[in-house]
């Protein structure tokens, strides 16, 4: 029989983001199968979510800079040594947590601190590839690195130097029936090209921006539908009205619905100059949509070159708009890709598979620790 643990998960601003719509899914499984779950994090604009799914919230003040954050480790200390409420029965063994398990990079420092006071050990997600000069730091007490692709495995290992035997590759999985095929779609639209993320450099939205205005060139109708936030919104809105795109422009906040949004488009376009795996890429394919992407990081593993969606080089806004014209004109190839999507994503990135792989992970891990 499978042993039950007692997991903190600890995360910076909970706010809406592909890691935070992963550990929303994985907690709520995790506590169908009976294991006792809670969630440290700064409230953010995806709390409602989790109070929504009975998810235990700490609200810890956690920005992601360390000079800020260290004064949290007191509260970090008392809910991993009083994770479960006191009885009188109890040893103060029994009322602490099994171990955590930090999912946001900004935070991993705090890994080797908080187990050394504790004796608690740790777990880290890394989901993204790390800048330069960026460093993991591994104490002694930490159980394991879940990598979301195998490309970022032999990034940290290659890179990072960061031991084999600690890092298993764990892709993310999807809840294929929240993220499901449209019921309908209205016809004689323009193209709805979605993109859903942060606007960052590091993103491409003007890439994608660029491709657009190639896409107009060839007389092709389009809107362009961008959805999330972050310090660069200012100037993709400029770079829009430079271009003269802001008729054909729509921009979103993050909304907690944006599967809606998915089921509404016609093509996902994922330009980013760096992904770990690209979570609202598996999402979106689940979703039944023709998919874009730049040949970047763990993409590949979900993205093959027209088989499952059209890979193009990063920062190449000509080539973008060819991949995504091939599928506007192509409804035949555009069929092929949607199908082939969403059966990988049922057959090799459900949800039920990937929370499998964490128990197997947090089992294996877990005795090795305790031996």
């Amino acid at each position: 029989m499978q042993q039950k643990y007692k997991i903190l998960f600890i995360t910076s601003v909970l706010n809406i983001r592909g890691r935070h719509s992963h550990l929303l899914s994985l907690c709520k499984v995790l506590m169908q199968r009976g294991h006792k779950v809670k969630v440290v994090a700064s409230p953010g604009n995806m709390s409602e979510q989790f109070r929504k799914a009975n998810i235990p919230l700490c609200a810890v003040s956690l920005t992601g800079v360390r000079w800020k954050d260290i004064t949290s480790i007191y509260d970090l200390t008392r809910l991993l040594k009083e994770f479960d409420t006191p009885v009188e029965s109890e040893s103060e063994l029994d009322l602490k947590a099994d171990f955590f398990h930090i999912i946001s990079e900004s935070l991993y420092w705090i890994g080797p601190w908080l187990s050394k006071i504790t004796g608690v050990p740790y777990v880290l997600t890394v989901n993204q590839f790390l800048s330069a000069g960026q460093q993991i730091p591994v104490g002694s007490m930490c159980m394991g690195i879940v990598a979301v692709s195998q490309a970022l495995r032999e990034f940290l290992i290659n890179h990072l130097n960061l031991p084999n035997k600690l890092i298993k590759v764990i892709p993310n999985g999807v809840d294929i029936f929240r993220f499901c095929l449209p019921k309908y779609k209205p016809p004689n639209l323009p193209k709805i090209i979605l993109n859903i993320g942060r606007f960052e450099p590091i993103y491409g939205m003007e890439t994608l921006i660029e491709a657009c205005v190639k896409l107009r060139e060839k007389k092709q109708k389009f809107t362009l539908l961008l959805m999330g936030d972050g310090s660069g919104e200012h100037e993709l809105r400029e770079l829009c009205r430079q271009k003269n795109l802001t008729h054909d422009t729509l921009f979103s906040p993050p909304r907690m619905d944006y599967e809606r949004f998915f089921q509404l488009a016609d093509i996902y376009v994922s330009p980013s100059q760096s992904e770990g795996m690209g979570q609202t890429i598996l999402e979106a394919m689940s979703c039944g949509l023709p998919i874009v992407a730049t040949r970047v990081g763990g993409i590949f593993t979900a993205v093959q070159d027209h088989q499952t969606g059209i890979l193009v080089p990063k920062n190449d806004p000509q080539l973008m708009a060819e991949g995504i014209l091939e599928i506007i004109q192509n409804s035949d190839l555009a069929d092929k890709l949607t199908k082939n999507a969403r059966n990988l994503i049922q057959t090799n990135f459900n949800l039920a598979q990937m929370v499998d792989a964490f128990e197997e992970f947090y089992e294996e891990k877990f005795r090795y620790q305790m031996t």
